[in-house]
């Protein structure tokens, strides 16, 4: 008789635990499914990531500077100087599925310039700042020059501002604006522009790109 109880205790004490699992089984399936912790809130950071990593109407207004380039070149360091002329070529190339430019430029030595240029830049607007970005370096010097800018209403010009220690200025801090002017699909023109001692900017610099055949 007291075996007969204590099974009847046994039994009792698995029908109860059974029903217990069938409940939560029953309330996990009626249950709505929910995503990893922190699902939502990631998905929502990712969508305002993929809007401002977007290339947009911005980075279009750069698509005519890509290609092979011919370059004509004229330098000078004061207004009164006569021009250094010299020749090259520049390729530039889209990276990073549209958001920059890469270019490269080689220009063989001349008599002002007594070594082969090689130079190295990105181009590119940031959707989040609202502006154009510059990078520029190249072998006569080791810093690392950054311009920002902006595109007029035509789309076709396209004006950077910047300050880097120039190396022939003993490193004095120099002011420079650089412009692009977009001719057609196969001609634009680079300006360089700084201050002259008394304070007012010339052109220093002008390059003009052809596009090669």
């Amino acid at each position: 008789m007291q075996r007969m109880k204590k099974l009847g205790i046994v039994l009792g004490c698995l029908l109860l635990a059974t029903a217990s699992v069938l409940a939560q089984q029953k309330s996990q399936k009626d249950a709505p499914e929910k995503g990893p912790p922190g699902g939502d809130e990631m998905a929502a950071m990712m969508a305002e990531m993929i809007k401002y990593g977007t290339p947009g109407e911005h980075h279009a207004n750069l698509k005519p500077l890509a290609g092979k380039w011919k370059m004509s070149s004229k330098f000078r360091q004061v207004p009164e100087a006569p021009w250094n002329e010299s020749g090259g070529e520049s390729t530039i190339e889209w990276i990073l599925g549209g958001r920059f430019l890469n270019q490269r430029v080689l220009s063989p030595a001349t008599e002002a310039f007594p070594m082969d240029f090689e130079g190295f830049g990105l181009v590119g607007y940031d959707n989040l700042a609202k502006e154009y970005l510059a990078i520029w370096t190249d072998n006569f010097f080791t810093g690392l020059l950054h311009f920002k800018g902006s595109c007029d209403a035509s789309g076709k010009v396209i004006t950077f501002t910047g300050e880097y220690n120039h190396p022939a200025k003993g490193g004095a801090l120099t002011k420079e604006r650089w412009v692009y002017r977009i001719i057609n699909q196969n001609k634009f023109v680079f300006e360089m522009w700084q201050l002259d001692a008394n304070g007012n900017e010339f052109m220093h610099g002008e390059i003009t790109y052809n596009r090669a055949p």
